[in-house]
């Protein structure tokens, strides 16, 4: 859990605005461990809540590292959409170009030197009906 004493100054949004007495809590049971405390931030959430069952095209989410983009995607996809498939998170910097293609179509065994044994499904087959998030 965020404890907003333990926040740095690089936080998108001042210190002096989180409220630690009176965090957002989420429904989802996905989402029992984040909580808000910047008002700017319930804000937004708020605001994305009343997107719940109206979106049904890709979202693009932008920001700054550390800004929030996967709780924001997570939050869309667990208490937004309700989504019942898997939610992938990618950190794509972790990803060396030469096996970008392979990580995110997947390979079978053999397919290249180095390659797994078994194999690799890849991220766009993991998250199926889900949310892939990159």
């Amino acid at each position: 859990m965020l404890d907003p004493t333990q926040i740095e100054d690089q936080t998108p949004y001042p210190v002096d605005e989180l409220i630690p007495d009176d965090p957002v809590m989420f429904g989802s049971p996905d989402m029992q461990d984040y909580r808000l405390f910047s008002q700017r931030m319930k804000e937004i959430f708020s605001e994305l809540k009343k997107m719940s069952g109206t979106r049904s095209v890709p979202l693009m989410i932008t920001g700054k590292t550390g800004s929030g983009k996967e709780v924001v995607a997570r939050f869309m996809h667990h208490e937004v959409d309700r989504n019942q498939g898997d939610f992938i998170a990618v950190n794509c910097t972790n990803i060396n170009q030469e096996m970008f293609e392979s990580e995110l179509f997947g390979y079978k065994k053999g397919a290249f030197t180095g390659a797994s044994p078994s194999g690799h499904e890849g991220y766009l087959s993991q998250a199926g009906e889900g949310t892939l998030f990159l």
